[in-house]
């Protein structure tokens, strides 16, 4: 399967993304603090979404942090390694400007992405990922 390079940057989700409990949708953040632009691929498409962590971010450096969504289930969460890659999710892909998202095939309306994943990704500089899982007509 081939994997479709979405962008680079610091991995972030909006905050109604936190404060619905939805976590589906990320965006790449600049080194100013700006939301990146993301590429442009072929959306309504069932796959991962995966981040490959390039650097530790500043919620490493500070290893007692807990960030959410963590931070709101009660759980710490486990640093991860340069070179690491992190499935934040399997569904339908989608975008909402520059922010990208997958749409759980089970209907659910909250943790659409995995919330361990997302805190492990969570403020790491990333090469973010979609990986198709299934071809259209099967």
């Amino acid at each position: 399967m081939k994997e479709q390079l979405l962008g680079t940057g610091v991995l972030n989700w909006p905050r109604p993304e936190r404060t619905t409990d939805r976590f589906g949708l990320v965006h790449l953040d600049g080194a100013d603090g700006t939301i990146l632009p993301l590429v442009p691929v072929e959306t309504d498409r069932r796959g991962k979404l995966i981040a490959v962590i390039l650097d530790l971010g500043r919620s490493f450096k500070r290893p007692q942090e807990v960030l959410p969504p963590e931070l709101f289930r009660g759980r710490g969460k486990a640093s991860p390694k340069v070179g690491d890659r992190i499935v934040l999710g399997v569904g339908t892909l989608f975008f909402e400007g520059n922010k990208v998202g997958l749409k759980p095939d089970d209907g659910r309306s909250t943790n659409w992405l995995k919330p361990r994943a997302l805190a492990r990704a969570h403020e790491q500089l990333v090469s973010l990922y979609f990986v198709e899982t299934v071809k259209r007509g099967k």
